[in-house]
């Protein structure tokens, strides 16, 4: 585990947010979401970051069809959001990541809401055993 800072370290710009994402996301190359087209895109000079399918000509960036897609938020911000989200024990708030990030309380309450939805909802990773940290279970017989 890292620190917010030394995690932000690695991100410095949205370039290297960009390329992080899209090397996460299309280790093969650049993937069309209208016709499913593999590595067929090309990097379009005019529009900063975003591609041109070669079979169907559609537009689109490594955010479509993400919840960042639409934002104008810089990558960034989401990444440190995404990075306290995860990394805090307890969950945390709107008002704490308005504060940390230096956001408005209704964008900082936007941005929990969509990283919240990002979280899978399925608890099958909880049945059996499971390992818990910082955990008290007991207590009185009958309390």
């Amino acid at each position: 585990m890292t620190d917010l800072l030394t995690f932000l370290d690695r991100f410095p710009d949205q370039a290297t947010c960009v390329a992080h994402l899209e090397a996460a996301r299309w280790p093969t190359g650049p993937v069309c979401p209208k016709c499913g087209a593999v590595n067929k895109a090309i990097r379009l000079p005019s529009r900063k970051g975003y591609w041109e399918c070669s079979a169907c000509r559609h537009r689109f960036n490594v955010m479509h069809d993400t919840p960042m897609e639409g934002t104008h938020l810089p990558l960034r911000t989401w990444f440190g959001a995404i990075f306290l989200t995860a990394t805090s024990s307890k969950g945390i708030s709107a008002m704490v990541l308005s504060r940390q990030l230096g956001l408005g309380y209704k964008t900082a309450w936007f941005l929990a809401h969509r990283i919240r939805n990002l979280m899978p909802q399925d608890w099958e990773a909880l049945k059996g055993l499971v390992e818990v940290d910082e955990t008290y279970l007991g207590g009185k017989q009958g309390s």
